[in-house]
């Protein structure tokens, strides 16, 4: 069960990783739809934010780290890290993730 939730969830930060690598590589395609945005006087919308390439290459870069831990963390993959680290990354993780889901409260995330 835990290496299938694993397997998983590396497998969805792979792809998002290489989403955000395509984006650095100059694609297009699904950059306006991940932006959030708000309706701009007569314009259609304004994107709230510009990423940078250099920004995008690090949430890539730290996307791809992410798979490779919860492998590590999901006992999938060799341990790279001492072992007291993976229960405190593992929370770590959650915290980041539910402060993005939470996300900016008037623009994007749950509320």
């Amino acid at each position: 069960m835990i290496e299938g939730l694993a397997s998983l969830t590396a497998c969805v930060a792979f792809v998002l990783g290489g989403v955000h690598a395509y984006w650095v590589l100059g694609g297009r395609r699904g950059l306006m739809i991940a932006v959030p945005a708000k309706a701009a006087a007569g314009a259609g919308e304004e994107p709230l934010f510009r990423p940078t390439r250099t920004a995008t290459a690090v949430v890539a870069l730290l996307l791809a780290a992410m798979g490779i831990f919860v492998l590590q963390l999901g006992g999938i993959a060799e341990p790279w890290l001492p072992r007291w680290f993976y229960p405190i990354g593992g929370w770590l993780l959650a915290a980041v993730f539910a402060l993005r889901a939470v996300g900016d409260f008037p623009v994007a995330g749950l509320f």
